[in-house]
Order: structure tokens, then C-alpha cells, then sequence
């Protein structure tokens, strides 16, 4: 979880899409679960801000426009940037608690910040873990960027202490639990990833054969649901699956046109290398001289009726000159639509 611009899946507004909520969590449950009282003032604010800090690349990218969310996680979430601006946030933090040492800081902020970068690779949106060197993004999205089981589990730290239940007046104990709470809560969410791949894997090959590539990726509200795509030739198909109950249903088949002359023109240029730098699953339409392009993790299979927020559309001249990209507003959902079965 981490935050990124974009538009809101629901409205055209554009829409700081969090979370950061979560990564403050983290930071506060683990300095309120004994850290705090072993490392003495300021080991709580420190976690917590360290948890936030890889996110500074926010302010970078606002240069590179409507294409600044393909440099995010980028050298501040790299194994590089992390140590510099935790040793960076530990001497800021030293003027201000002078009883601690630079070491004891120092690793604090490195906890805090590593713990970010292991929460930012649990969802899909990729993280450049070997930036500068290579810009490729790695992840294990088990859950989706903004989780309420795990929202509810972390708040609890703030708010169970202050009901007059006795057992809950203490803190570190309620940290504690909420900490072993959410490691198990990323657990079953892997776990129940691995057979979602395996539930759709054993799909394609009963329907159709191995597919040339097939991914999952977490659905909003829950573990439970997950969303599967996987390319035969120049066709995806997208499932909604549903691993407690060991089913695949296809609920979209899109094709691609990603073989077209006038698509080969866009990723030719710096726009084009770039998007295709991010994209896991991409999806080219051609419609005269218009090229438009979308990233299917970016989807959902229960709210069909929803656009991806990273959409783009290129026109490609006569003379092959291409002007691009525009980003297109995400689709309303219609009123009278329902989610997918749950």
C-alpha cells in the first residue's frame, strides 16, 4: 500500500488514491508494541515517519506530467535509496532527540522504511528494487492497494486502548496482537494468491492450453475475489476466481492489436518505452489512427463496467508522426450495474 495519483475509478475528479494510512500503521503498532519502551523517546515517531519516507518521490516525478506514475517507486524504493534517506531522516531526528544516538535512529528509520518497501511489493502496482541500474518493477500482489481488513486491524492500536475494557487498556499488547494479526492476514492473502495461479492455470490448459501468459491479481474488498487474465495469440481473457469455492469464470474476452503498424509507432517513441517499461498487461485498440492503450491489473472482474486508471490515447499521423499521449478519464460506472457474483 502506498500512495499514487490517478483518478478516482468512480468520478473524473483527479484523486490522490492513498495509502499511506496503512503505512503510518504499521510504523505506529510496531513502536507501540515494545519498541518504544526498549529504544525511549521518539522510537514511535521515528517508525512513523519512516514509514512514509520512501513516498518523497511524489514530488519527483511531477515534472514528467501525466506520466510521472510510471517513475514512482522508483530510487527512493530501491535497496540504494532506502539506507541514504534513513540515515538522512536520522540525523534531522537527532537534532530533535538529543538523548538518542545516530545508530539507534538510524535503524529505526531503516526498519521503518524497509517495512515499506515489503508492504509496497504486496500489491501490484511493482516497485524498482534495483533502481538506477534497472528500471524493471517487482511484486507479489496479494493485496490489493487499499485493504480495510488490514485498515480495520491497524486502527485498532489507536482505538482499543481508549474503551473501557480492561484487557484492551494494554497498548502493547494490542499492538502486538494487531502486528501478529496482519502478518497472518498477508499470509492467508498469499496463500489464497498461489491457488487463485493454480486454479487458473488448471482452467486454461481444461479450456484451451497452456496460455502464452496468465497472471493474477487481487480484487477490491477482500481476498476472497481475484482477477486472473492470461493471452491466447492476440486475445485476453480476464476471470473473476473465486479460490474458496475452486471456481474460474471468464467475465471479458479483449482483443489486442499489438502486432498493428501504427501501435509499433508509438512504442517507438520515449512515451511509448516508457509506458512499456510498466505495463504487466498491456491492451492495444487501434480504431482508425487512434491508438489506446490500458493495463489490465489496473481493471477489476467484479466491477466490469470500470476503466483502468492509467488509460492512453496516441494519434498517429500520415506520415507516422505521433502526438500523445492523453490520458482518458476513467468511465463512469452505470447506475443500474451490479458487481460480479461474490
Amino acid at each position: 500500500a502506498t500512495s499514487w495519483t490517478g483518478r478516482c475509478w468512480s468520478c473524473s475528479r483527479p484523486t490522490r488514491s492513498v495509502d499511506n494510512l496503512t503505512h503510518t500503521l504499521v510504523g505506529v503498532a510496531l513502536g507501540r508494541a515494545g519498541l518504544e519502551r526498549r529504544f525511549g523517546k521518539g522510537a514511535t515517531v521515528t517508525l512513523a515517519l519512516a514509514s512514509n519516507l520512501p513516498d518523497v518521490d511524489a514530488l519527483g516525478v511531477l515534472p514528467y506530467g501525466i506520466l510521472g506514475f510510471a517513475y514512482r517507486r522508483g530510487v527512493t524504493h530501491s535497496v540504494f535509496g532506502v539506507p541514504v534517506l534513513s540515515a538522512l531522516l536520522a540525523g534531522l531526528l537527532l537534532r530533535r532527540y538529543r538523548d538518542q544516538t545516530f545508530g539507534r535512529l538510524f535503524g529505526l528509520s531503516l526498519l521503518g522504511a524497509g517495512l515499506h518497501l515489503v508492504f509496497d511489493l504486496f500489491n501490484s502496482y511493482g516497485v524498482m528494487l534495483l533502481h538506477p541500474f534497472t528500471r524493471a518493477r517487482w511484486e507479489f500482489g496479494c493485496v490489493f492497494i487499499i485493504d480495510p481488513v488490514m485498515w480495520a486491524l491497524l486502527l485498532g492500536v489507536l482505538v482499543l486502548p481508549r474503551l473501557p475494557v480492561r484487557v484492551w487498556r494494554d497498548r502493547e499488547l494490542v499492538a502486538r496482537t494487531a502486528c501478529g494479526l496482519v502478518t497472518a492476514y498477508v499470509l492467508l492473502c498469499a496463500g489464497l494468491r498461489g491457488k487463485a495461479a493454480s486454479l487458473l492455470n488448471a482452467h486454461d490448459l481444461a479450456d484451451r492450453g497452456p496460455a502464452l501468459f496468465e497472471y493474477v491479481f487481487p480484487e477490491p474488498l477482500g481476498c476472497h475475489r481475484w482477477r486472473g487474465v492470461a493471452r491466447y495469440g492476440d486475445d485476453w481473457t480476464v476471470s473473476l476466481i473465486l479460490p474458496f469455492a475452486g471456481t474460474v469464470t471468464e467475465v471479458e474476452t479483449l482483443h489486442t492489436d499489438e502486432r498493428s503498424p501504427l501501435v509499433a509507432s508509438v512504442r517507438s517513441t520515449r512515451a511509448g518505452a516508457i509506458l512499456d517499461t510498466f505495463w504487466k498487461a498491456p491492451v492495444w485498440t487501434v480504431t482508425g489512427r487512434t491508438v489506446e492503450v490500458r493495463d489490465l491489473r489496473f481493471g477489476s472482474a467484479v466491477f466490469r463496467r470500470l476503466r483502468s486508471p492509467f488509460t492512453f490515447r496516441f494519434d498517429v499521423g500520415e506520415d507516422g508522426t505521433v502526438k500523445g499521449p492523453e490520458r482518458v478519464v476513467p468511465r463512469r460506472l452505470d447506475p443500474g450495474a451490479s458487481p460480479a457474483s461474490k
